[in-house]
């Protein structure tokens, strides 16, 4: 398969880029931790990224763009980096409902940086995580 770093390249430098990439499964241990942490049951599903979510993430909070304060803005290094701060995340937390209704799974994993946000959208419908947005903050 693609990598997820050709994947985001190629949509920051095309907004044409509509696909989407299956970045893994969630894995049995997995499920178990986030439905220990959330309540949301995610057996069976996948974690997903599409194109526009990522043009959102840049235009929203990277390099140049990013509006608060307190928050670093994201290279697309920083973005490329997002399965690795699921796969191994410092916390896991419910985040707040979609606009949607959604719910949302919000991982935070500080590196040498700051404190890495990322915030997944549950799609029942597919069992597909889905990528939605990421910030990234100073360490206070």
């Amino acid at each position: 398969g693609q990598s997820v770093k050709s994947f985001v390249m190629r949509a920051l430098s095309n907004n044409q880029e509509k696909g989407e990439i299956a970045l893994r499964n969630v894995s049995e241990s997995e499920a178990a931790i986030i439905k220990e942490k959330t309540g949301i049951d995610v057996a069976g599903y996948t974690h997903v990224m599409n194109g526009d979510d990522i043009r959102h993430i840049r235009n929203k909070h990277g390099e140049g763009k990013e509006k608060q304060a307190n928050q670093i803005g994201l290279s697309s290094e920083d973005i490329a980096a997002i399965p690795s701060i699921i796969n191994e995340p410092d916390s896991i937390k419910r985040g707040n409902p979609s606009r949607s209704g959604d719910d949302t799974i919000l991982y935070l994993k500080t590196d040498e940086k700051g404190v890495n946000y990322v915030v997944e959208v549950v799609k029942t419908k597919g069992k597909k995580l889905e990528i939605k947005t990421m910030w990234k903050q100073h360490i206070p």
